[in-house]
């Protein structure tokens, strides 16, 4: 078995070994000769590159550039011609409702046995009891363990469940 200063002489061994290939391949074709170019008569090209610098040689020719005009009455939304403001956006038409998470979170007795139910409305918490307006046309009719009715102005009701978000759309 090899020691470790044997591995290490044997790997600069090896590396000095293939540098000495690289560079002696380097200068070997260092003098080196650019191939020669293949022939593409066989493929028409005379007949490509003729056809193209004609295209080009009509594209800039003094009578194409002379017989350019410029472009008018066109609409440009960026660039309104003078004297016409800008067409305004057409306006979106207002919202007739807008969306309300409800969060039913529990609720505690006070000392007089009166049940407040802790609701959570968007981002805010309420807190109270029997009556109390949650949202423009809502009010608590009812507060157990489990769930809290909320009744409307018709005497619809909605049921929200404990620790389970309800989402309501209510009139604007």
């Amino acid at each position: 078995m090899l020691g470790s200063n044997e591995k290490r002489l044997f790997v600069a061994i090896v590396a000095l070994a293939w540098t000495g290939i690289v560079i002696y391949s380097a200068a070997r074709h260092w003098g080196g000769h650019v191939p020669a170019p293949p022939d593409l008569s066989s493929f028409g090209a005379g007949v490509i590159s003729s056809n193209r610098a004609r295209q080009v040689e009509a594209a800039f020719a003094w009578t194409s550039l002379t017989n350019l005009q410029p472009a008018v009455n066109l609409n440009d939304p960026f660039f309104p011609t003078p004297g016409q403001p800008a067409p305004a956006p057409p306006a979106a038409p207002a919202p007739s409702t807008r969306k309300v998470d409800l969060l039913y979170q529990g609720y505690y007795s006070t000392s007089q046995g009166e049940k407040r139910a802790y609701v959570l409305v968007g981002d805010q918490l309420l807190v109270g009891p029997i009556g109390t307006k949650v949202l423009a046309n809502l009010v608590i009719s009812d507060i157990s363990l489990r769930t809290l009715t909320l009744k409307d102005d018709v005497g619809k009701e909605i049921r929200l469940n404990f620790d389970a978000k309800t989402t309501l759309e209510i009139p604007l």
